[in-house]
């Protein structure tokens, strides 16, 4: 799973790249029809210590895909994170890495996209692996967003040995606050080759307006209502028969809160990358009947 938060200053074209310690997981699952369940375990050997610090976290992700729609929603807590560029923004630092454990993320979402062609196009084919597109299509997409951001620290987040000219209005800034909603479209299509083998591509585009709240390290205060863009990625590559899939898909949302007067602002991530290999099996007549009967599959 991916989660981040970027500071950026256009002007100066540099960012600051905040990101958790979160860990990769190897796990199995299984999928009866449109029902879906996941177990996965961080093993240490996926994950080795290397100076990031520790995260403590819980993050909710769940991606509905249905015949004529889309619906994503995130429900993330992150506590401590660290400065993945640290050589290049702090080059001073001894440490390998800027670490921060008393900042804090918190991101809520929920999306809806309608599909206008869910008859050809499916989204379950590369992503939920319980349908098989055999024909190259794509769907157009409409619908709306609405989320929350907040991110805290018990002192400013741009680091104190920067140059004073960078992030200009950012400075000191320690606590924000976002609430925002809108509508949101695209467009998706699969591309078939060899009859088995998939590239699939999703790009959908959002403008919210909502109130934004930042808190100063040095007591300041400032509300103002925001115009904030946002964008959704899904990308699959892989094979995909009656029998087996193998395949890498990915999620990837980004909410953006910037000043553009000063052309700075911050950009928040979510998302998440899965490689995955399945077997499909055929359900005998008394385990079809069984799972027939439960409201939820």
């Amino acid at each position: 799973k991916i989660t981040s938060i970027d500071f950026f200053d256009i002007l100066s074209d540099v960012t600051l790249d905040y990101l958790p310690n979160t860990i990769l997981y190897l796990g199995i699952g299984t999928t009866i029809n449109g029902f879906t369940l996941n177990l996965a375990y961080g093993f240490d050997f996926l994950n080795p210590e290397d100076g990031r610090g520790k995260t403590r976290w819980l993050d909710l992700q769940s991606h509905v895909y249905t015949r004529h729609s889309v619906i994503d929603f995130y429900g993330q807590f992150y506590n401590g994170l660290y400065l993945d560029n640290t050589r290049r923004m702090v080059p001073e630092w001894e440490d390998p890495f800027y670490v921060r454990p008393d900042m804090r993320l918190r991101v809520f979402g929920l999306s809806y996209l309608h599909l206008f062609n869910g008859k050809k196009f499916s989204y379950a084919a590369p992503f939920v692996h319980n349908e098989v597109q055999k024909k190259s299509a794509g769907s157009w997409t409409l619908g709306g967003e609405v989320r929350l951001v907040y991110a805290d620290a018990d002192s400013t987040m741009i680091p104190s040995q920067l140059a004073d000219t960078l992030f200009g209005p950012l400075r000191g800034l320690n606590e924000v606050a976002n609430f925002s909603i809108g509508p949101k479209g695209g467009y998706s299509h699969s591309f078939i080759f060899f009859k088995h083998m998939f590239v699939t591509l999703s790009v959908s585009v959002g403008l919210g307006v909502g109130p934004t709240r930042y808190e100063y390290s040095d007591g300041r205060e400032d509300d103002k209502w925001l115009l904030n863009p946002s964008g959704t990625v899904r990308f699959g590559v892989g094979y995909n028969s009656p029998e087996w899939y193998l395949g890498l898909t990915a999620v990837q949302a980004t909410f953006e809160n910037s000043e553009f007067e000063t052309r700075n602002g911050m950009t928040f991530g979510v998302g998440n990358i899965r490689l995955n290999y399945v077997k499909r099996f055929l359900m005998g007549p008394k385990l079809k009947n069984f799972v027939d009967k439960i409201p939820i599959i």
